[in-house]
């Protein structure tokens, strides 16, 4: 096996799909690609010693239509926007990356030329947009919401999960907005999240929620807010009911003195208790 790689033989250069991964004694940098003329999938994850900027992608940046980085123990480096003009980038996964900045703001609604091709995007939680990405107070989670929406409305699949569902952002659990000063922080565990919904038969018609997160029980929706008009019917299917009505009427997080209150007039149905038994 190779310690070393300086450059790739000559029979590599048709090779279209390059994937690097778990390696903990193979050197290697992303300039190395350059006699990768037909590449159009490269894979980095988890290796010891693999270096690279994003910039030095463009030595494929004609070919490269899938792009999947992370786990590194080295820091890679660069910025979203260093892909922004590969003319076939579809796919791009960047999630668990270090040393990469940017924003899912960077992707101009407006601008056709940014990732003119790209459909699907994973960022990770450091960059503002990413998947999982934390704000520490419920208006910047609104306004996040407002300064995305141009850019969910044109190129909605860029907003898909892995499995297919919206990516969602959440409230930090240290948020002054939801935390009781009387009580102990470690006991202190609501955890958030939000995220763009979609209804209608051609998804027509789109709004945003909040959504309290439990590990092992339901977890409990609250009101969504919809972007225009929306018909009672199908904003109707979207009212917290059943086990999920323990925020029907509140459209955002409640501070800790209202979520105790809540608490205590909520009677579970048979349902949730069966599921509290058997944790």
């Amino acid at each position: 096996m190779y310690k070393n790689l300086h450059s790739f033989p000559a029979c590599s250069s048709h090779l279209e799909s390059l994937s690097i991964e778990g390696c903990k004694k193979i050197k290697f940098d992303f300039d190395m690609l350059a006699g990768l003329p037909c590449l159009k999938e490269f894979e980095c994850k988890s290796n010891s010693l693999v270096t690279g900027s994003l910039k030095t992608l463009s030595l494929c940046k004609n070919t490269l239509e899938r792009i999947k980085l992370g786990d590194g123990e080295v820091p890679f480096s660069g910025t979203l926007t260093d892909l922004a003009d590969f003319p076939r980038l579809k796919s791009l996964d960047l999630d668990r990356t270090k040393g990469i900045t940017g924003s899912l703001l960077d992707i101009d609604a407006n601008n056709d030329d940014l990732f003119p091709m790209l459909e699907k995007l994973h960022l990770p939680d450091t960059m503002i947009g990413g998947d999982r990405y934390e704000v520490m107070h419920i208006a910047e989670g609104k306004q996040l919401i407002k300064d995305l929406l141009p850019l969910r409305r044109k190129r909605p699949s860029l907003f898909k999960g892995d499995r297919g569902g919206e990516v969602y952002w959440q409230l930090s659990r240290e948020s002054p907005d939801i935390l009781d000063p009387n009580q102990d922080p470690e006991f202190q565990f609501r955890q958030y999240s939000f995220f763009f919904v979609e209804a209608g038969d051609d998804s027509q018609y789109l709004g945003w929620r909040w959504e309290q997160k439990w590990d092992y029980t339901p977890d409990h929706p609250l009101e969504v807010t919809w972007f225009g008009h929306v018909p009672k019917k199908v904003a109707k299917g979207f009212v917290p009911s059943g086990m999920g009505r323990f925020y029907k009427g509140y459209y955002e997080p409640p501070p800790y003195n209202v979520y105790n209150r809540l608490q205590r007039s909520y009677r579970p149905s048979a349902q949730e208790m069966a599921i509290f038994e058997n944790l």
